[in-house]
C-alpha cells in the first residue's frame, strides 16, 4: 500500500548482461565484479505507508497540545516549530530551535533514545507499540520524510497545518490567531456559563449548564481560599480585598523589636470562591 498520488518505489534489479559486456570492454574485470557485490549488497527500499492529514490550529488533542506548549514556555514566534507524538506510552509535545527544524526527529528520538549520532529511528516501528500519531506544525520536509518512512506503521497518521515552506511571518501570525480564536471561543463560553445558555463546548457542556433558557443563579457570596473571608462576587470570582499580617519588625531608633499588624492585598483576589 502506498500513499495516494504518489507513485510506487521501485527496487533497482541487477544489472543486465549488456551493461556488463559494455562496463567489461572499458573499465575492465575488476569494475564488473564491483558493481555485482554493490547490486547484492543494496537495502530494501522504504515505502511510505503512513497518511498525511492536514488540520487547522487547535483542533484535535495534538494540535491543542502543542499550541498549549507554545503558550506556556511564551513561544509564539515563527522561528521554530512545534509539534506533539501521542502513542500507547502516552502523549509528549516538543519544540525545535530554528527555521524548519526536525520537530519529528526530536519526537521520536524521544521514545527511541538519543545518543551519540542519530537515534536508531526504525527500532519504533513496532508493532507491540500500537498505533501512533504525530503532529507538526509544518509539513515534514524532504528529510524528515524518509525518517518518518523508517519509524511509523501502516496507516499511522502524520497532521500539519502549514506547508513545509512556512517562513516565520506566517508561522506568527497563524499562531496569533490561533490563540486569539481559543480566548475568544473561551469566553463565549464563560458568557454562555453565566446565563445559562448552551455553550459553545457542545452537549457535555451544555448539560454542565442546565436546560436550554433557564438561568442558572451563580453565588452571591464566597469564601476567599486564601484568608477565609466572605466577598461578594463579582463575575464569579473575588474582589479586591485586603488581609492583615502580623510581622516583627525592629523600631528605628529603639533597637526592640515590636509586633506589628499590617494591612495587605490578599492573593485570593481575583480567584474563584473556595468550594463548600
Amino acid at each position: 500500500m502506498t500513499q495516494a498520488g504518489k507513485p510506487p518505489e521501485r527496487a533497482l534489479g541487477p544489472p543486465s548482461a549488456a551493461l556488463l559486456l559494455q562496463l567489461q570492454r572499458l573499465a575492465g574485470n575488476a569494475a564488473v565484479t564491483a558493481l555485482l557485490d554493490s547490486s547484492a549488497r543494496r537495502p530494501e527500499p522504504v515505502v511510505q505507508r503512513w497518511i498525511p492529514k492536514f488540520v487547522p490550529y487547535d483542533s484535535n488533542e495534538l494540535a491543542r497540545a502543542a499550541l498549549d506548549h507554545r503558550i506556556g514556555t511564551n513561544q509564539l514566534k515563527g522561528t521554530d516549530n512545534a509539534g506533539a507524538l501521542k502513542d500507547a506510552q502516552g502523549l509528549i509535545p516538543a519544540l525545535s530551535a530554528g527555521d524548519h527544524q526536525h520537530t519529528e526527529k526530536v519526537l521520536i528520538a524521544g521514545r527511541v533514545g538519543w545518543n551519540d549520532g542519530d537515534p536508531p529511528y526504525a527500532n519504533y516501528r513496532n508493532r507491540a507499540r500500537g498505533p501512533a500519531a504525530i503532529y507538526t506544525e509544518r509539513e515534514p520536509c524532504e528529510g524528515c520524510t524518509p525518517i518518518l518512512d523508517q519509524a511509523l506503521l501502516d496507516d499511522d497518521i502524520v497532521y500539519h497545518t502549514l506547508p513545509v515552506d512556512a517562513d516565520r511571518a506566517m508561522v506568527t501570525s497563524e499562531i496569533a490567531a490561533a490563540r486569539d480564536w481559543r480566548r475568544m471561543r473561551q469566553e463565549l463560553e464563560r458568557r454562555a456559563r453565566m446565563r445559562g445558555a448552551p455553550s459553545p463546548g457542545g452537549a457535555a457542556a451544555s448539560r454542565r449548564n442546565g436546560p436550554a433558557g433557564v438561568r442558572r443563579k451563580e453565588p452571591v457570596n464566597g469564601t476567599c481560599p486564601v484568608c477565609r473571608q466572605r466577598k461578594k462576587l463579582s463575575d464569579g470570582t473575588l474582589p479586591l480585598h485586603y488581609d492583615k499580617e502580623t510581622v516583627a519588625e525592629t523600631v528605628p531608633g529603639r533597637g526592640h523589636v515590636e509586633i506589628r499588624t499590617k494591612r495587605r492585598k490578599c492573593k485570593g483576589s481575583g480567584l474563584p470562591p473556595a468550594r463548600q
